[in-house]
């Protein structure tokens, strides 16, 4: 009997032990001053392109400036392959919009996995924030 409290006392600390520090662990994400929501992803296929869809939202729609800074395309090993550059004549980057939200077509060459990290977006009047996504792996055709 005296056995079996002394394992109950022993895994309740342990387990308590264990809480403690997962929650300490546990990261806080800072509130953006700009930035009010994103995302983004990759699609694959059959014809061996990359489609990048993707949204972002700004806190407000006034003086503002959103979108995609730049997509970093690396191969499964991490190697970069490709960088593109948002701007506005390629749809990656809006004015005078609270929310943009879209897809971008990309050629890479096929029986490869891809990754991407994201670079999304937003200034207003002066103030300005961005956040990286990284995607998850896929493979193109």
């Amino acid at each position: 009997m005296k056995r079996a409290l002394a394992f109950i006392l022993v895994l309740c600390i342990v387990l308590s032990s264990s809480t403690v520090a997962i929650a300490s662990n546990s990261a806080v994400e800072r509130a953006s001053p700009t930035l009010s929501g994103y995302s983004a992803n990759l699609n694959s296929y059959e014809d061996g392109k990359i489609v990048v869809m993707y949204e972002v939202s700004a806190r407000t729609s006034e003086n503002c400036t959103l979108g995609i800074e730049n997509i970093e395309f690396f191969d499964s090993n991490g190697t970069p392959v490709l960088t593109v550059e948002g701007t506005v004549s390629n749809g990656l980057i809006r004015t005078g919009v609270r929310s943009w939200s879209g897809a971008f077509e990309q050629g890479l060459p096929s029986r490869r996995h891809y990754y991407a990290e994201v670079t999304v977006f937003a200034k207003i009047g002066s103030e300005y924030d961005s956040k990286t996504i990284t995607t998850a792996k896929i493979f193109v055709e």
